[in-house]
C-alpha cells in the first residue's frame, strides 16, 4: 500500500479538507486537496523535509526562475533508529474549522475519521519506521495505516483526539486575522470558503500542520519570518 486519503468529518456534513499521504521509493509526501497542485510537503530519504511549490506549478507560474526558489520551508528530520520509529509530521484539524464544503469532489477511497468536537482537535501523526509495514502495531486503537517504503521500511500513521489549548486557540485566531489582512491588502475579499494551513516547528524536530478555515492562502511569496503569526515554535 502506497497511498492513504483521510478526512475528518462526514461526507455531506461538516468536514475537513481531504488530505493525501503517499510514498514513492523511500520518499514520503503530504498534500491537501485545497492546495490543488500548487504545494506539497515532502520528506526525503536524505532527511531533508520541504514544504514547496510543486515543480509543475512553479514552472507555469515562475518560468525561468531557479528551482531552489520553489521551497517555502526547509528542515531536517531524524532517521529512525534500530527498533525505533521517527516522528516526522503531524496534521491537526480543530473541530472549530470543519465546514460543509459546497463543491463536488471525488471522495472515492477516502478514509473518514470521526469528527472532532468543538474545543478539541483530531491529530494524524506520521512516523517513519525501520520495519516492514507487516510489522506495524495494528492492534493499537489509534492505528490508522502503514505505507510501504523501499528498503523494507514503512510510514506508519496514527489518529488521536485532544483538547485545543488556550495557547493554540490564540495562535489560530492570530493567524486567521493575519491572513485576512494579507488577503484584503492583495485585493481579495476573504469569505468562509477560504481554507489555509499553519506550519509549526516542534522542539521534537517534527513539523505540524494546522488546518484552518476563513484563510486566504498565499504561500507563493510568503517569506515566513520567525516572528510571523503563521509560523511558531511549540515551547
Amino acid at each position: 500500500m502506497r497511498e492513504l486519503r483521510v478526512c475528518f468529518g462526514t461526507e455531506g456534513d461538516r468536514r475537513s479538507s481531504v488530505w493525501k499521504i503517499w510514498t514513492r521509493g523511500r520518499e514520503t509526501y503530504l498534500l491537501s486537496r485545497m492546495m490543488g497542485s500548487s504545494t506539497k510537503v515532502s520528506l526525503h530519504s536524505d532527511c531533508q523535509g520541504r514544504w514547496s511549490m510543486t515543480s509543475e506549478w512553479y514552472g507555469r507560474h515562475r518560468p525561468n526562475q531557479p528551482n531552489r526558489g520553489r521551497h517555502i520551508v526547509l528542515w531536517t528530520w531524524n532517521l529512525p533508529g534500530a527498533g525505533t520509529a521517527s516522528h516526522v509530521f503531524r496534521l491537526i484539524v480543530s473541530g472549530s474549522e470543519l465546514r460543509v464544503i459546497p463543491i463536488a469532489e471525488d471522495l472515492h477511497n477516502v478514509r473518514w475519521l470521526d469528527q472532532p468536537a468543538i474545543g478539541s482537535a483530531g491529530t494524524v501523526d506520521i512516523y517513519v519506521s525501520p520495519a516492514h509495514p507487516n510489522q506495524a502495531t495494528m492492534a493499537r486503537p489509534d492505528f490508522l495505516s502503514a505505507l510501504d517504503l523501499d528498503g523494507d521500511m514503512s510510514v506508519v500513521v496514527f489518529v488521536s483526539y485532544s483538547a485545543v489549548s488556550d495557547a493554540d486557540r490564540i495562535q489560530i485566531n492570530q493567524a486567521r486575522t493575519s491572513a485576512a489582512s494579507q488577503a484584503v491588502a492583495a485585493g481579495v475579499a476573504p469569505n468562509g470558503n477560504f481554507r489555509g494551513t499553519l506550519l509549526f516547528e516542534a522542539i521534537q524536530m517534527y513539523r505540524e500542520w494546522w488546518n484552518l478555515c476563513h484563510l486566504q492562502m498565499e504561500y507563493r511569496n510568503h517569506p515566513w519570518p520567525k516572528n510571523d503569526a503563521f509560523r511558531g515554535v511549540n515551547e
